[in-house]
């Protein structure tokens, strides 16, 4: 969130946590804007007329969703114009879910994070970047769920600016 934060003047408008996170991180997230940012706690956006309203009045055209543990139905994903956009720590194409760092390692094969538009299906849609890490003999899948988080930042990182102006291709 520091990069997020230090790369955006007043464009993110506010952060959607679930619910079950942490109360004071939260706060030092929110913190690291240089202007105030409103957040909610809720684990099922799509559920929320608040959040709904609240998109449809700042009329919000873009999402950036990191880490959401749960499935974003599509009737929410449709309020952003130029989509919802999910980096996710993965190769969608062939490991889609929580556990993709574990798949990849049990059967020997590469991992890393794709930057995607989100869509009906779950970690499914058009893949804009996409940061493959070789599988040279890691056995742990914490290990490469790390790396993994690591190129979510990478990837973040280098499309940010890109998404929050319509540019990204």
């Amino acid at each position: 969130f520091r990069y997020i934060a230090e790369n955006s003047i007043d464009e993110i408008k506010y952060i959607i946590f679930p619910k079950n996170n942490n109360d004071k991180e939260i706060k030092k997230i929110v913190r690291l804007f240089r202007y105030n940012i409103d957040y909610f706690k809720e684990s099922f956006p799509h559920k929320s007329k608040k959040i709904i309203s609240s998109i449809k009045k700042n009329k919000i055209n873009v999402a950036l969703c990191v880490s959401f543990p749960n499935r974003i139905r599509n009737n929410f994903l449709k309020l952003f114009e130029q989509g919802v956009f999910n980096a996710h720590p993965g190769l969608i194409q062939f490991y889609r879910g929580r556990h993709s760092a574990f798949w990849a390692i049990y059967n020997d094969y590469n991992f890393g994070c794709t930057l995607h538009t989100m869509n009906e299906k779950f970690d499914h849609g058009l893949i804009y970047d996409q940061i493959i890490i070789k599988n040279n003999g890691i056995e742990s899948a914490n290990t490469a769920h790390i790396l993994s988080n690591l190129a979510r930042l990478k990837i973040i990182k280098k499309n940010f600016k890109k998404i929050l102006h319509n540019s990204i291709k």
